[in-house]
């Protein structure tokens, strides 16, 4: 396989084999590894989630979230009695090291089998003064200082909280990872580039008829709705330089519903049912319109329609068709001039036969791929890039846009269809996306590197999750916030 490829690739190698046939409005959902269940003996454990017939503890917050010199770390969270027995002489106690990991690798063995960390007591313990009844959470809270504890090296440090019985007995344990900042460059060559894919993408709601198949799309876009709290999380932080990904067939269906429209359910268009106009998608159009003026999206095909499946299927040709009706319904609503820019393939798999008709056919000079499918070709030297590039069999140079596979997965978890996340589960997500960036930065600090940040097509996390996000990718000293174009013009 690897005889297939051109010999002017010496850091990446195309996995043909992954040129997996995904439907296009199915994202593949990445979930981290579940936890290993905690041992009573020296502290270096998985997370323990919340579960009956045991008493559990949780991690969900902890201030600041990226230490600096002098700092006191203060980590919170709840224990709740999952028995059917009151506990009675609960403590929490705080770990960490004075060691940083060394590879992301170490740090995620450590998140999801509790290996590669030596720790020592961190603080005070905190004692529960009262009891915990079956059923029963409360919450808790614990400090150190880093100083005290060693820390003086930019990079990412464990920390546990551990809950014990007050007779030496471990109950349970929950971890996450401090990244530490010394201050001024750290040691950084310059600050990692990254790049958002910001996914405004969803079902395709049009039939053969005019009118919608259904009105998923009005809560949608309402207040506190998915493409509602992905619209206005990127509109409130402009320094975060999002690439707005858009499917033409979704402008075309909120388009539709911004003056009054019909909903027909079921295989047919009988009987459709009259809808008002919606103010929430002239708001949320409108809103579009005027960020996409001065910042260009990326338009995918109409339909966001599977090019690897068409292309393995013969039916090349329609991609053409797809691109072109995607465009012309892009320059239509959102009042632009739209053309051949970044291709974001669903997800994110292409051989190097989809690449060609890309490159060739459709005139794009760069893709976006999920970074497993073109994994190093030696991983004993490899420096995780996000800009890599290959050449065609038809002599064409395309730039390939690495996404951060395991960054996938992180931000997969925290979807959600209510607007609401559990702050445990929002901590884990915003915390883990701190550490796996500083630690990306942190393996070779003299490298100039890039990182590119893809969530699911379908993502649906808390408005909240979502600002705080791009919050943090605009206000961490170790990333410097950049348009996916910037990156695909960059040399490999």
């Amino acid at each position: 396989m690897h005889g297939l490829l051109p010999a002017d690739i010496p850091r990446r190698i195309l996995s043909l084999a992954a040129a997996a046939v995904l439907p296009a409005a199915v994202t593949a959902v990445l979930a981290l590894a579940g936890p290993a269940q905690a041992q009573p003996a020296q502290p270096v454990y998985a997370a323990q989630p919340v579960q009956a017939g045991r008493v559990s503890i949780v991690i969900d917050s902890m201030t600041p979230q990226t230490a600096k010199p002098g700092s006191t770390v203060t980590v919170a969270g709840t224990v709740t009695n999952g028995t059917s027995q009151t506990k009675a002489g609960l403590d929490v106690q705080l770990w960490t090291s004075s060691a940083r990991f060394q590879t992301r690798d170490e740090m995620d063995g450590y998140v999801s089998h509790g290996t590669g960390a030596s720790l020592l007591e961190a603080g005070n313990a905190f004692s529960f003064t009262a009891s915990l009844k079956p059923g029963a959470t409360v919450q808790w809270h614990a400090s150190f200082q880093v100083d005290t504890m060693g820390m003086d090296q930019f990079g990412v440090y464990p920390v546990s909280a551990q809950l014990g019985d007050g007779d030496g007995g471990v109950l349970g344990v929950d971890q996450t990872l401090l990244p530490f900042w010394p201050g001024k460059q750290a040691g950084l060559a310059r600050p990692l580039d990254i790049a958002w894919v910001w996914p405004l993408v969803d079902q395709p709601h049009h039939q053969v008829c005019t009118a919608l198949t259904n009105n998923d799309l009005a809560t949608s876009l309402a207040p506190g709705g998915r493409l509602s709290a992905l619209l206005g999380a990127g509109l409130a932080d402009p320094g975060a330089h999002v690439t707005w990904v858009v499917d033409p067939a979704l402008l075309s269906d909120v388009n539709t519903m911004t003056e009054r429209y019909q909903v027909a359910s079921g295989l047919g268009c009988s009987d459709p049912a009259n809808e008002p106009a919606s103010k929430a998608a002239t708001t949320w159009l409108n809103a579009l319109r005027g960020i996409t003026a001065g910042q260009p999206p990326v338009i995918t095909p109409y339909a966001n329609v599977d090019v690897s499946a068409l292309v393995h299927s013969g039916l090349a040709p329609d991609i053409t068709s797809a691109y072109s009706m995607g465009y012309a319904v892009a320059d239509s609503v959102l009042h632009g001039s739209f053309g051949p820019t970044i291709a974001v393939p669903a997800g994110r798999t292409a051989d190097l036969s989809v690449l060609t008709n890309l490159a060739t056919a459709q005139h794009i000079g760069a893709a976006v791929l999920d970074s497993n499918e073109m994994p190093p070709a030696n991983p004993a030297v490899f420096e995780d890039d996000a800009i890599t590039s290959i050449r065609t069999p038809s002599g064409v140079n395309m730039t390939i846009l690495l996404a951060d596979h395991v960054l996938t997965g992180v931000l997969a978890t925290a979807d959600t269809s209510s607007g609401v996340l559990p702050p445990g589960t929002q901590f884990t997500v915003t915390q883990r996306f701190l550490a796996e960036t500083a630690m990306i930065a942190a393996e070779a600090p003299d490298s100039d590197r890039s990182i590119v940040v893809d969530p699911p097509e379908d993502w649906s996390p808390s408005a909240t999750l979502a600002g705080d996000l791009l919050s943090e990718t605009t206000s961490t000293p170790w990333l410097s916030p950049t348009a996916l174009g910037s990156l695909a013009g960059a040399p490999d």
